[in-house]
């Protein structure tokens, strides 16, 4: 039986779970857009793409720095 020595020095705390990116989840719904837009597609709906696709690019850019934003405030 053999014990290593003990140095003193408290063992550093349990990490918590990593945090989820705000920008994963953003991306995320983006590509569900992408998806719903193609099963409208095959359904017979009919849309801008061109509109469809700056909509959807623009709105996930708002959500970056809005969310951006947010989190700076509370930093401060």
């Amino acid at each position: 039986m053999t014990t290593e020595p003990t140095t003193g020095t408290p063992e550093p705390e349990t990490a918590s779970a990593p945090r989820v990116r705000t920008s994963t989840i953003i991306w995320g719904l983006v590509l569900a857009a992408c998806g719903g837009a193609v099963v409208a597609a095959a359904t017979g709906h009919h849309f801008d793409v061109g509109l469809v696709a700056i909509v959807v690019l623009a709105a996930a850019g708002l959500a970056v720095l809005v969310t951006s934003l947010v989190r700076g405030a509370r930093r401060s």
